[in-house]
């Protein structure tokens, strides 16, 4: 009959691991806690109201609606602002006519605030009784809000523009004359002729004109020397653009 013997190391072994697999259980099952009530509160985070847009501001805007801005930003009420791509939602109001920039920021509470800069208005038109706006940009916007066409009267006006295609045409062109001439001009009159479909004249504050063709404005304005001519020629009232020539005209009371 064999002797049993008494191991006490080999029963301190077992008693170690398997308090060791306890403890490994324990923390599983807490980590797993932990995960899950992380999971539980972000997402009940994102579910309520906590998450979504609290306050919408929008500062800088004087011509275009703050309402116009709001819908094209895409951002209300419902949206979660930690997920908003201001990258997007900016261009997505820059797009808008007479918007230059615009920056989207908002706070760890939800408020969100987008800062307009808007373009420079450089011009004005009416046609069948509708204003339109010329900005910087070359965009032609209608306008119907009596402030902003008050203010449009300091504003250089176009006379005679009845195809709003035409009015588009040259309001790309325009922002690329040179500053000295568009600071100067009081009226821009388009005067179209048999075989001259595109003239324009340009009246300035002085009583001078320049007359030009839409196609060609751009390049014989800036070849122009403006201050110059009107030092030299100053019996001339009339410059006219033709091609690469510039034919001139005696004021009426000149001798």
């Amino acid at each position: 009959m064999k002797e049993d013997i008494y191991d006490e190391y080999s029963e301190d072994q077992v008693r170690k691991l398997y308090k060791k697999r306890k403890k490994l259980k324990l923390k599983r099952r807490f980590k797993l806690f932990v995960i899950f009530a992380l999971s539980f509160i972000i997402g009940g985070y994102f579910i309520s109201d906590l998450s979504k847009v609290k306050s919408i501001s929008i500062v800088g805007n004087t011509s275009v609606e703050s309402s116009t801005i709001e819908k094209a930003s895409s951002l209300n009420k419902k949206t979660t602002y930690l997920f908003i791509n201001k990258g997007d939602v900016e261009d997505k109001i820059k797009s808008l006519p007479l918007i230059k920039k615009a920056n989207v920021y908002y706070d760890v509470l939800g408020n969100v605030t987008i800062e307009i800069e808007e373009s420079k208005q450089v011009a004005y038109c009416v046609i069948n009784g509708k204003t339109y706006v010329l900005d910087e940009l070359g965009s032609v916007v209608e306008t119907k809000d009596k402030n902003i066409k008050e203010k449009l009267k300091s504003f250089p006006k176009l006379s005679k523009f009845k195809d709003l295609k035409f009015l588009k045409k040259f309001s790309k062109e325009y922002p690329q004359v040179p500053d000295v001439i568009k600071g100067q001009t009081s009226d821009i009159v388009y005067s179209p002729k048999k075989a001259d479909e595109t003239r324009i004249r340009f009246i300035l504050d002085n009583g001078k004109e320049l007359i030009v063709r839409l196609e060609s404005m751009v390049d014989v304005l800036n070849k122009f020397s403006f201050e110059a001519n009107m030092n030299i020629n100053s019996d001339k009232c009339t410059f006219d653009f033709n091609g690469s020539r510039v034919y001139m005209s005696k004021c009426k009371d000149s001798k």
